[in-house]
């Protein structure tokens, strides 16, 4: 086998474990994959060149993905493929503060035994005790607390 295919194929395996580190964390069968084909890159250069050059290519693949890795890390490579938005909208504190007990409101969606209800143009989620209740029904409020309301039939 020539140098240069021996050289493409150590470098198909350094490419699949950049593709699992990169794109797609956590399957490791890319990454597996990739360690065999390095692996059999450099079993074929300790066949046909000897050790010194089967412990030589060692040293250089590691020196490579040391400084690819301090590279990356260095030009923050990892940005580039993460999620950078973030969440910045928040509960509705006083939500339950126009809701009074025994209001009467009907249902927008099926409570099962959780969903949302209508108190005078105020949405919010709501629980019944345990009964299953469809939509369009008539409900009245029997208990408040900070974020839990709890309705029953009318």
């Amino acid at each position: 086998m020539s140098l240069l295919a021996i050289i493409g194929i150590i470098l198909v395996g350094l490419a699949l474990i950049g593709v699992e580190i990169i794109f797609i964390p956590g399957t490791t069968v890319v990454g597996l994959v990739g360690f065999i084909v390095v692996l059999t890159g450099l079993y074929f250069v300790f066949e046909q060149y000897g050790v010194g050059a089967g412990s030589l290519s060692s040293l250089l693949i590691l020196i490579l993905v040391g400084a690819t890795f301090y590279w990356a890390i260095q030009k923050k490579v990892w940005k580039r493929y993460s999620l950078q938005s973030e969440i910045t909208g928040k509960v509705d504190q006083n939500l339950t503060q126009d809701l009074v007990l025994m209001q009467v409101g009907t249902t927008v969606s099926a409570l099962r035994p959780s969903g949302m209800a209508d108190f005078d143009d105020t949405r919010v989620e709501v629980s019944t005790t345990g009964s299953f209740v469809d939509a369009g029904v008539k409900v009245k409020i029997i208990d408040i607390q900070k974020k839990r309301i709890t309705v029953e039939l009318c």
